[in-house]
Parts: C-alpha cells; sequence; structure tokens
C-alpha cells in the first residue's frame, strides 16, 4: 500500500509541474512568440542533450525536419 501511494504522490508531483509549465509555455506563446520559441527550443536541446552522441545527432536531424515543416518562418539561434 505505501508503494502505491507514493507511486501516487509522484504522479500527482508531475501532473502538477507539467499544468504550471504548460501554463507557462502557452502564456508566453500567446504573449511573445518569439521567446517561446526560443524556450521551445532550450527545452529541446536539454532533453537532446541527455541522449549518447549517436542518438543526439540523429534527434537533431529529426528536430530540424519538424522545425522547417512546423516553424518556418522563426529563426532563433
Amino acid at each position: 500500500m505505501k508503494l502505491k501511494l507514493r507511486t501516487t504522490q509522484i504522479n500527482d508531483s508531475r501532473r502538477a509541474r507539467a499544468v504550471a509549465e504548460h501554463v507557462l509555455m502557452s502564456r508566453l506563446y500567446r504573449e511573445d512568440t518569439r521567446k517561446f520559441e526560443a524556450e521551445r527550443r532550450r527545452k529541446i536541446d536539454a532533453l537532446i542533450a541527455t541522449f549518447g552522441p549517436a542518438q543526439q545527432a540523429r534527434l537533431r536531424a529529426y528536430q530540424a525536419t519538424w522545425d522547417q515543416i512546423l516553424v518556418p518562418e522563426f529563426k532563433v539561434d
């Protein structure tokens, strides 16, 4: 029973962080799309950096393809 309670607490904590992050990012998107895009790219880069070098190269190539299709108007570096 303790394990189930702990798992529920962890899931609730993750959910709360995800909701807070969503609120922040959606507000940023509405108020300043350039800042939103810069933050989105920073978060993606941070996630990709958690993988090994071979996977990073593959993930960066995938992301570049998605960025060309979905957000061609933003050139944030």
